[in-house]
């Protein structure tokens, strides 16, 4: 026997079917059941657009917050940059080795130039340390020679040199001391991180890095160390400091960090404390401790090979060669003539001829130009307030840095970091993309990007203002901070944090770094990929919610087809109803006629059409 059921319970909750002319009538014939020729999935055009336009404002959302910006810094990376350093440096040296004898330092330093007005960033690279040494000298040889008279001037008879005279000398002197011997806009700190503080408990391949960091006696320049007057005298040590997690904790707490936080939320409490990942906040604080303390960063996998003092003489006075050479370059030759007048009237007891505010050519209006020009130069804000090293395969490295007191370039990293955590945060939910997800919110890709954008705004600035380059970020060319002779650093092994998904990365981009086309072929079918993943999910929704994506119309109706796959959806959804029910069998009878004589046709007709759709559905 059949299963007793509600005749008009089946029929109120049959699904409203729209089927082509033919079929239709069929339909009626056959069930007894009126159906209406209207589409079931398409009669809520609303909802089901709702759908189709959040698909795409997801697939742009994910282009505008993800794609975009990793490609555009990719594009970046490989248009700007070799393995090696600037693309554009290299080129013109590696043409300049073909034959060397017609390219002198200078012309090679001219090059470091000339890709810094096109491309805003300036390369460090052993010959413009070598041109900058040279230039400092004979600006330092000249001050000695002033420092070397100042007692002859102290001494002199109040009527050969006026107070006015007196007082710009001491300036220049001063200066000399001051800044061009001992300048400290870079202190000489060095920070390092571990567990503790206690350097006896690292492991024994990175113990020689403290040691080795804590330079004694340091000399600032070779004429000063060559001066047996001068060397004595400016002598100095770098200080050591390594930070325990500890440490870390308590320096961001005690921190007044408004200037980087938005609308003045404690930087520790809304940020730092809720990064995942122990290596996210070691990343950050390194940031922080540059752009207040400033200093050298170092990796505890990273110790010198030979004092680093030349690069940070670099990034303190490279603004004074620049202001002595090339705006004012008539200064130098401008400070002998006054030496030799200087030394002329000190051996006569007299002084040249002048007045106060006449004779541009005495001795006391020559010293007043000089120390204005000096002043100018000296006071100009300073040429770096960053040093980051290129790193292979892509972009910079954070495993060492080198900052002014309070960085203008990492207090801008500082507040970028907050941003990109919040953008790339989707990532930290992911368990395979721990490495990316790092990289992205406060490693060398992060890094990477904030030198993009904090070079454009500055080559924006100094478009505007005679290419005249401030605070901006120098870049550290791998030939002085890679694994080679010429090196100031030693590498040994690190990354003790990559796991397994970040080795197939980095192997496979080094695999892929020299060909431009292969890596463009992987990252169009990386996104290809994740788009046909968005569709094939956004279909599953759609049909879970019975809105198919593409709907079969013809002349208005839903085809045969259609229709038979609803009416099959249908009667599965009552099997289902029936068997929570505990019923035994499932079979669905529909009783049309008007008389018990007709009822077995009538069962027997429905069999028939019920047969005849199950055949449209699997064809």
């Amino acid at each position: 026997m059949s299963p007793s059921f509600d005749k008009q319970k089946v029929s109120s909750s049959l699904p409203s079917l729209s089927i082509s002319s033919s079929d239709a009538s069929s339909t009626r014939n056959s069930t007894g059941i009126s159906i209406r020729e209207t589409c079931c999935c398409c009669c809520n055009t609303k909802y089901r657009s709702v759908f189709i336009f959040s698909f795409f404002a997801t697939v742009l959302l994910i282009v505008a917050l993800w794609i975009v910006p990793v490609l555009r810094l990719v594009r970046w990376n490989s248009n700007l940059f070799s393995q090696t350093g600037l693309r554009f440096v290299e080129d013109q040296f590696n043409m300049m080795i073909k034959s060397p004898s017609e390219y002198d330092l200078q012309a090679k330093v001219n090059v470091i130039l000339q890709a810094e007005k096109e491309t805003g960033i300036h390369v460090i690279h052993e010959y413009g340390i070598a041109k900058f040494s040279d230039d400092l000298t004979q600006i330092l040889k000249l001050f000695h020679e002033l420092k070397m008279k100042q007692e002859r001037v102290r001494a002199s008879n109040a009527k050969l040199f006026s107070e006015t005279f007196r007082q710009n000398y001491e300036k220049l002197i001063q200066i000399y001391s001051n800044v061009l011997i001992r300048s400290q806009s870079v202190p000489r700190v060095i920070h390092q991180t571990f567990k503790t503080s206690n350097i006896s408990q690292l492991p024994n391949h990175w113990k020689l890095s403290p040691e080795q960091w804590q330079f004694k006696n340091v000399v600032a320049n070779s004429f000063i160390e060559n001066s047996m007057t001068l060397s004595d005298n400016f002598k100095f040590d770098y200080s050591y400091k390594l930070w325990s997690d500890t440490d870390m904790e308590e320096y961001l707490q005690t921190q007044d960090w408004k200037s980087v936080s938005e609308f003045n939320k404690n930087y520790y409490e809304y940020f730092f404390k809720s990064l995942p990942q122990k290596i996210q906040k070691i990343d950050i604080i390194r940031y922080c401790w540059l752009s207040r303390i400033g200093g050298v960063y170092s990796d505890l996998d990273i110790r010198p090979q030979r004092n680093i003092e030349p690069i940070l003489r670099y990034m303190e006075l490279y603004h004074v060669t620049e202001g002595f050479f090339l705006r004012k370059s008539y200064l130098l030759e401008k400070m002998k003539t006054f030496l030799n007048q200087l030394e002329s009237a000190l051996q006569k007891s007299q002084v040249v001829p002048s007045s106060e505010g006449d004779s541009s050519t005495g001795l006391e209006s020559s010293l007043q130009e000089i120390t204005r020009d000096v002043l100018e130069i000296v006071n100009s804000p300073t040429r770096f307030s960053a040093i980051v090293p290129k790193t292979y395969p892509f972009g910079f490295s954070n495993d060492f840095l080198i900052g002014v007191k309070d960085s203008e370039f990492f207090q801008f990293v500082t507040m970028r970091a907050k941003f990109e955590t919040f953008r790339w945060k989707i990532l930290s939910y992911i368990p395979f993309a721990r490495y990316a997800n790092v990289m992205l919110t406060g490693g060398p890709m992060f890094l990477t990007d904030c030198v993009r954008q904090f070079t454009a705004q500055k080559l924006a600035q100094a478009q505007e203002n005679g290419f005249r380059f401030s605070n901006t970020v120098a870049l550290l060319d791998l030939g002085l901070y890679g694994a080679n002779e010429r090196s100031y650093l030693v590498h040994s092994d690190g990354n003790s944090w990559h796991t397994w998904e970040a080795k197939i990365i980095i192997d496979t981009w080094r695999k892929l770094n020299g060909s431009q086309w292969l890596r463009n072929a992987l990252f169009v079918t990386v996104g290809g990929i994740t788009l046909l993943v968005l569709i094939y999910m956004f279909r599953r929704l759609l049909k879970k919610k019975g809105m198919p994506l593409f709907c079969m119309r013809r002349n208005g109706n839903v085809s045969s087809h259609q229709a038979a796959s609803e009416m099959m959806s249908f009667v599965k959804k009552e099997n289902d109803v029936l068997k929570n029910d505990e019923e035994s069998s499932i079979g669905i009878t529909i009783l049309s006629s008007h008389s018990k004589t007709d009822s077995a046709s009538s069962q027997n007709d429905v069999s028939v059409s019920t047969g005849e759709t199950v055949k449209r559905r699997k064809n």
